[in-house]
């Protein structure tokens, strides 16, 4: 019942969308609704065909599908080869380009009538690879190149090529769109490492779709309004996707409708901006204007006045826009001297700041916390460069290395900390001798007498929000003495304190409650749960070894 209540309201849709200045025949318009209906929910990096004259083949030329609906992950096809008969041809492809992996979107690329796409990315294998301990990504493959960032151990990385030898795998950063080395040796995989392709450092990381060439012709459905060419939408309006097209760099934070005439494209911005080619040569498009393409050369900008294409099925795409026309060739000389002027300033050195004498540790390269003061201890959790970290005492290791002691109680290399402004010296322990006794507010997540130690009698406490009478603040405990949870498996018992007048106002008659419990330390990670009633304050606490 859903699913043809879906497929009537994309019905809907197209006939809205197309009906308001184009007299599509019925069958077009249903055939619109029908493609839409058939790849909804393409994911990323696949294409789908919906409907009409479309096939997709490999780089061998075999004919991987040309079924409706049948949908192909992207870095099969080489070819894509599409032509109006008796209904409109419809292929829609999900198409990542620069968008990182965490981002989980992707730039819809919708295609209609007479097109060809050519994929000019050679399929890459590709392999998801674990770690087996501590890891250091590197920016060569080699055991002292450039540290890029430090993972911990069942990390898993995507790996999309490797050295000759085998010995290093080419990885992607996490977040990012960057590439590392690491070593084969410190990771387990599904399947040989000899699967990836053997990768230089120069060669660069492409996905499928990111460089593609379009021809087309320039034919049209209902007199015009439903012409043959290829709509594209980058996923978020402000955030541009960078890709090639015909040999033209191309960044998008906009929709476009490309139309072709053999391979001479046009590009029309229907909303947000484009921006052609590279370099010093670079073409800024503003909406409502159009650029022409030949020969990996842009043409300079203009207007394309009341857009003719109103016929175009926009409710297909994700992002719904209103088209923007009527421009003017001076709207489109101030749009880009804006945009130049936001590059200079971007590109212009920023102003000499008045040094700041604040103290500040700051962690200097992506890093891990440690459980202890030597690289053999277990890894706690990564910190990123640009944190702020708070050493209260300072080691050295067996080679002579300086490690911090971190307030919440974790280890970091000294060498990954820069000290910033007026700092007094970090006082320099020989021995672990600590304090019997130690306390941690769960509002804080911070100890009171000095870092956590294994062996420690702990209290823990926490204070719910204050009772509205001395009676409300009494009879508490019986109805809920509340509870502290040790990683979901060690329950404390809690007890609370004699009801605390806050005494702020002359007439406020509130009473707080402080709840606490007590533990003795053992080295290791935890996860300690406060609750009374819906009041959960949650800290994450680490007992070093030793």
């Amino acid at each position: 019942m859903r699913k043809w209540g879906l497929f009537l309201l994309l019905i809907g849709m197209a006939f809205r969308v197309v009906a308001q200045e184009a007299a599509c025949p019925a069958d077009v318009l249903l055939a619109m609704a029908r493609a839409s209906s058939a790849c909804y929910g393409t994911e990323r990096n696949e294409a789908c065909i919906g409907g009409g004259d479309v096939t997709f083949q490999s780089g061998e030329g075999t004919v991987l599908t040309d079924q409706t609906g049948q949908r192909v992950a992207i870095n099969d096809i080489a070819t894509i080869t599409m032509m109006n008969s008796e209904s409109p041809a419809v292929a829609q492809l999900q198409v990542q380009a620069s968008v990182t992996d965490n981002e989980g979107t992707a730039m819809t690329w919708l295609a209609i009538g007479d097109v060809t796409l050519t994929n000019d990315v050679s399929p890459l294998p590709t392999l998801t690879v674990t770690l087996t301990g501590s890891g250091k990504l590197r920016a060569t493959p080699t055991i002292d190149g450039d540290l890029i960032m430090e993972l911990a151990v069942n990390r898993a990385l995507v790996a999309n090529g490797r050295t000759e030898n085998g010995d290093w795998l080419r990885v992607n950063v996490p977040n990012s769109n960057d590439l590392a080395w690491i070593s084969s040796a410190i990771v387990t995989a599904p399947a040989s490492v000899t699967t990836l392709k053997v990768v230089t450092l120069t060669e660069p990381y492409l996905r499928p779709f990111q460089v593609a060439y379009m021809r087309g012709q320039t034919t049209s459905l209902c007199d015009g309004q439903l012409p043959s060419g290829l709509l594209i939408q980058s996923p978020h309006p402000e955030h541009h996707v960078s890709f090639t097209l015909n040999d033209v760099p191309l960044q998008i934070a906009a929709t476009l409708f490309v139309s072709a005439d053999e391979d001479v494209l046009t590009l029309n911005v229907l909303e947000g901006e484009l921006i052609a080619g590279q370099d010093t040569d670079r073409v800024y498009v503003p909406a409502g204007a159009r650029i022409g393409m030949s020969e990996g050369i842009a043409s300079a900008p203009e207007p394309f006045g009341a857009f003719e294409y109103a016929g175009l099925p926009l409710n297909m795409l994700p992002r719904r826009f209103a088209i923007t026309d009527n421009i003017s060739q001076d709207d489109i000389v101030t749009a880009t001297n804006r945009w130049q002027q936001q590059v200079e300033s971007a590109q212009a050195a920023p102003p000499t700041p008045t040094p700041d004498a604040t103290c500040r540790y700051i962690v200097r390269t992506d890093s891990q916390l440690y459980a202890g003061p030597a690289d053999f201890y277990e890894v706690v959790n990564p910190i990123l460069a640009g944190s702020r970290v708070y050493p209260v005492q300072q080691i050295a290791d067996a080679s002579d290395n300086i490690w911090y002691r971190l307030r919440q109680s974790s280890w970091i290399r000294a060498s990954r900390v820069d000290t910033l402004g007026d700092c007094g010296s970090i006082p320099i322990v020989s021995d672990n001798l600590a304090p019997a006794t130690n306390t941690v507010s769960l509002e804080r997540c911070e100890p009171t007498n000095g870092p956590l130690r294994a062996g420690q009698i702990i209290t823990f406490e926490f204070t719910p929000p204050a009772f509205d009478n001395y009676g409300e603040a009494l009879a508490a405990p019986r109805i809920d003495p509340g509870v502290v949870v040790l990683n979901d498996q060690v329950y404390l018992r809690v007890r609370a304190s004699d009801p605390i007048p806050l005494g702020t106002v002359e007439d406020d008659e509130r009473y707080l409650r402080i709840f606490r419990a007590t533990w003795t330390a053992e080295p290791g990670s935890y996860r300690v749960r406060g609750e009374r009633l819906s009041y959960i304050p949650i800290c994450y606490l680490t007992i070093p070894v030793g």
